[in-house]
């Protein structure tokens, strides 16, 4: 488990790349640029959730259960796809990373490099 409480990515691929961010599941650091990034732990925590599964449509409650120990008000989920997707700078130059899938859930859509230790 990384400093989020999230299981590293399967395939022994600690390392993900995608555009110009580069997330270190095992440690739990986002970079873009090389330049670290502070999405907020919660944002941080959606983000190794939606890569671990990236392309696959993740439902609300399931989300809510991996980031909140209890439950939470469907807005604390939203909140944290905004902070996320601030972060990502998702939508600028056409680069999408988080789609919401409506009345289903958010799905992670960004080509994904998984680089081994």
């Amino acid at each position: 488990m990384n400093a989020a409480g999230i299981e590293a990515v399967p395939d022994k691929a600690p390392l993900l790349t995608f555009g110009r961010f580069r997330l270190d599941t095992a440690r739990g650091l986002l970079y873009r640029d090389d330049a670290p990034l502070a999405p907020g732990g919660r944002a941080l925590e959606l983000l190794l959730v939606l890569t671990q599964r990236a392309g696959e449509v993740l439902g609300h409650r399931e989300l809510e259960r991996a980031i909140w120990a209890q439950e939470v008000d469907a807005s604390n989920l939203r909140a944290q796809v905004v902070r996320l997707r601030r972060a990502l700078d998702d939508g600028a130059e056409g680069r999408h990373y988080i789609a919401n899938v409506a009345g289903r859930g958010y799905a992670f859509v960004g080509p994904i490099e998984r680089i081994s230790a």
